[in-house]
């Protein structure tokens, strides 16, 4: 996989990147290849939204496409439509050692998650410490493939936020390292690959809990 580089895209073209705020994580090398099925399929496999160096357009000459060969530059409405629908933002594994407890979330930001986490005291625990994180697409799709698949470690739990009770709804009892493996697992179950991962590997050790299996779950 290759990322593109200011010599493949024009001034015009990064200007056009930068004022619409596509990640430059999100581009597809085309090389001048016209818009198909099989570039579609590769852009997906690589979670790449959009193909630069692509055939130009016959309007204008443009050469950034969709996957299905739109151009975004003669059709600005598409970039929102693609971004929308394919959920592109973050997967992450959070952990708190005072409650022994995993959660796997999705979000459009990962700045400042564990901060929000332990403002509003989810799950009633305020040491919440963001493990991991995947950028990645349709990171909605994953975290609801991750959920299934730790579905046996499911924990129920309940916060005080904004003068009401809340149900924590994404936590688990097992270990950062069994939830990291269900991330993995999920990406390749939705076709997706993850841009950018990284990990606190000098903490993560700390997490690795007991895998807890709900009495009403099959071992």
């Amino acid at each position: 996989m290759t990322h593109p580089t200011y010599e493949q895209i024009t001034a015009e073209e990064k200007r056009f990147l930068i004022a619409n705020q596509i990640p430059f994580l999100l581009l597809f090398d085309a090389r001048g290849r016209p818009s198909s099925p099989k570039m579609a399929t590769e852009m997906k496999e690589q979670g790449k939204l959009f193909a630069y160096n692509a055939t130009p357009c016959k309007k204008k000459g443009h050469r950034i496409r969709t996957r299905a060969g739109h151009c975004i530059q003669c059709d600005t409405a598409r970039i929102a439509f693609m971004l929308r629908m394919t959920s592109y933002g973050f997967v992450y594994i959070a952990g708190t050692l005072r409650g022994q407890l995993i959660k796997i979330g999705a979000t459009a930001s990962k700045n400042d998650r564990a901060k929000s986490l332990n403002r509003t005291g989810y799950a009633s625990y305020n040491d919440w410490e963001v493990l991991y994180t995947a950028r990645c697409v349709e990171s909605g799709a994953v975290e609801i493939k991750v959920h299934r698949l730790l579905q046996p470690y499911r924990a129920g739990g309940t916060y005080f936020h904004d003068n009401h009770n809340q149900s924590a709804m994404e936590i688990f009892r097992c270990s950062y390292r069994k939830s990291r493996d269900a991330v993995l697992a999920a990406f390749k179950l939705a076709g997706v690959e993850p841009i950018v991962e990284k990990e606190k590997k000098h903490i993560v050790h700390k997490y690795d809990f007991r895998n807890l299996i709900r009495l009403n779950e099959k071992a």
